[in-house]
């Protein structure tokens, strides 16, 4: 797993780096095309010095053709800037970059390739394609990996639980040679299974002793509900359990809590359309808050109908819904 992430990172370094790169070289490849110009055009002169950049508005050039007899030079206006190709001889080059200078002048790299610009932009724009799909393939895998990780925890985490509670069970024995003692929990509605089984499993030789709890008891909870119900114990847990000796409170949440989502959302298209989705997504995610979902589509399906309204209609194909409500 750990080599598999920084593999992972390693290439995501690299394909970041890529990509900044080619973005960088995308401006001027960019300036080139719209002035009409290659690298070429800008390098290899012995008696003239090149100038590309950026300036801060175009009327450099014709300053620069009136001021320097021997200035050539094309510009291409942007949003807040401009870009300037230009072409003096040497002797003016130090005049040139004054005037240049005074209005912002920023040097921009020239691509050192023969090839023209415009195939050089297509090649850095597929380039930066290629990075970016890349790294989204990164992140992919990297969620993948998080996801696999993080199933494989679940399960150790269960599988470590099991053994913590079979390292913990001779703490609940008292031993000698020849008898040994056991305490735990049962439910009450079993206890009396659990002593006969005890009973035929030791021949009778095991003195068996079912006592109530204490109040200071620590006693674990179970709940125990009808299967349509036991959706809502979701709910409960995500506040606290009852007591033992408590009433469940689970009964009154599978009652209110549909009651309430179908009173606000009483129709019946859309409770039919919710009990759909819900349905499907239970499928295959079988989560209890989808059940809770499902049970409460049919209370607003149920209001729906005494409301009269489909999808907010109170008419279908041309007929009046009854209804009950209004």
């Amino acid at each position: 797993m750990e080599r598999e992430l920084a593999l992972l990172d390693a290439q995501e370094r690299d394909f970041t780096a890529g990509l900044a790169r080619h973005q960088q070289d995308l401006e001027p490849l960019q300036g080139l095309v719209s002035l009409g110009l290659d690298p070429a055009d800008l390098q290899g002169h012995t008696r003239s010095a090149a100038f590309f950049g950026r300036v801060s508005d175009g009327m450099i050039a014709a300053r620069l053709r009136n001021t320097i007899a021997s200035a050539d030079a094309s510009v291409i206006e942007r949003a807040d800037h401009a870009i300037i190709a230009a072409l003096v001889h040497q002797r003016d080059a130090a005049k040139a970059r004054e005037l240049l200078t005074a209005h912002s002048y920023q040097e921009l790299p020239i691509p050192q390739s023969p090839k023209p610009a415009r195939e050089l932009l297509l090649e850095t724009e597929l380039e930066m394609k290629r990075c970016g799909s890349e790294l989204a393939l990164i992140k992919s895998q990297r969620q993948s990996l998080r996801e696999h990780f993080q199933k494989q925890a679940g399960g150790m985490d269960a599988w470590l639980n099991a053994q913590l509670e079979i390292a913990l069970a001779p703490l609940n024995f008292a031993a000698t040679k020849r008898a040994f003692i056991i305490t735990g929990w049962v439910l009450a509605d079993k206890a009396e299974r659990l002593k006969n089984e005890l009973g035929k499993a030791t021949d009778g030789k095991a003195f068996i002793k079912v006592s109530e709890p204490g109040h200071h008891d620590e006693v674990p909870v179970q709940l125990d509900n009808p299967k349509v119900v036991e959706p809502f114990e979701y709910l409960l847990r995500l506040y606290t359990l009852p007591r033992f000796d408590e009433l469940d409170p689970t009964i009154f949440m599978f009652i209110s809590f549909p009651l309430f989502f179908g009173f606000i959302l009483g129709d019946m298209g859309y409770g039919l359309l919710c009990l759909v989705i819900f349905g499907l997504l239970n499928r295959k995610l079988k989560s209890p808050i989808l059940s809770i979902l499902m049970v409460s589509s049919v209370s607003s399906m149920f209001f729906g109908a005494l409301f009269g309204e489909f999808f907010g209609a109170e008419e279908l194909f041309g007929l009046q819904i009854p209804h009950v409500l209004s």
